[in-house]
């Protein structure tokens, strides 16, 4: 089974509204000159503090065409995450509560990831998730040599938006956010765009035949997808203060074909069924906004650091894949 470094990063996005007679905006600047004046400020921060909420409602249909039978699936998920982050070196700690509902059954899940520097140039990861019924955590040490290449690879993706192919659009008059004076920016991103940047992460973070199985499956997903991103940056400090994200005129066809697969079942005479999948998506935003305030320190809990400390109390991965399979054995059983 594949084990998944945690790593964060967060995403620069956001919607407003404001005034031409806020201060500090200039209305000759061109979208390169804020880009770069964006991605300098950017190369500067220390570290910073993100808040995100995320509001996603979808309808899964599943279609036994032979046998007549079908079925809808509605499902959604909300919530929110807090997010610290310490530049050098590069310290990570998020929370996150989820509520989940699907066939008529809630769930409330807690996240908690943190990534700390560790022993001998490693670096400590630690993940917690609940899902109601109680959780355990985990840990996981990550290698000096893979942290430096994924560090190098989110300073070059995030820190020069310019360098990616991507053509951004920007507001005639400022935006407002908390009385600073934001350019307005607004642009969509296709996996065609991302793709190049994923190859290099999972190369840096996988081993080969991981790193293809990986791709192949994100390419299944994220093919027609497309994220449409507006950020406010401020006009004074050239840094994003709110984002949004939403994914209007995504074609899901790709991934309803994977989900279909997902149902499969058998007739009475053993063959394989797969049954017509069709995913739809009305609700997927994201808002998030940030605060440069660097955090002094992120302090990793107690519970966690007895991971470390006592491996054989957290739980084994087998399990959780073996859990992770219980649930799916059970969707495909609703479905017949």
């Amino acid at each position: 089974m594949m084990k998944k470094n945690v790593l964060v990063s967060a995403a620069v996005l956001a919607l407003g509204v404001g005034s031409m007679f806020l201060t500090g905006f200039d209305s000759a600047a061109t979208v390169d000159d804020v880009i770069a004046n964006y991605t300098e400020a950017s190369s500067n921060v220390d570290g910073l503090s993100a808040a995100a909420d995320i509001d996603m409602k979808m309808t899964l249909g599943i279609a036994y065409e032979d046998a007549g039978a079908s079925m809808n699936l509605d499902m959604s998920f909300d919530g929110t995450m807090d997010i610290k982050c310490i530049k050098d070196p590069l310290t990570v700690g998020v929370a996150a509560d989820f509520n989940v509902s699907a066939m008529g059954e809630e769930m409330k899940m807690n996240l908690q990831t943190y990534m700390v520097p560790g022993d001998d140039g490693a670096w400590d990861a630690f993940t917690y998730v609940d899902d109601g019924t109680g959780g355990v955590w985990e840990y996981e040490a990550v290698p000096a040599e893979q942290m430096e290449e994924l560090q190098k690879l989110m300073e070059e993706a995030q820190l020069d938006p310019g360098k990616l192919p991507i053509e951004y659009t920007m507001s005639d008059e400022p935006t407002d956010v908390n009385g600073s004076a934001c350019y307005h920016l607004a642009t969509s991103i296709t996996y065609d765009v991302l793709k190049p940047f994923m190859e290099e992460a999972m190369a840096a973070a996988s081993t080969e035949d991981q790193d293809e199985t990986t791709m192949a499956i994100a390419e299944s997903m994220l093919s027609g997808m497309v994220f449409n991103m507006e950020m406010d940056v401020d006009a004074e400090s050239y840094l994003p203060l709110k984002a949004t994200l939403n994914m209007d005129g995504s074609d899901f066809s790709e991934f309803s074909q994977m989900m279909g697969f997902a149902f499969a079942t058998t007739d009475e005479d053993g063959n394989d069924v797969i049954p017509e999948a069709t995913l739809e998506i009305p609700t997927m935003v994201m808002n998030f906004t940030y605060d440069y305030s660097a955090p002094s320190e992120i302090l990793v809990p107690a519970e966690a650091l007895e991971a470390k400390e006592n491996p054989g109390t957290s739980q084994d991965l087998d399990d959780i894949e073996a859990i992770a399979e219980d649930t799916l054995a059970e969707l495909e059983s609703d479905a017949e």
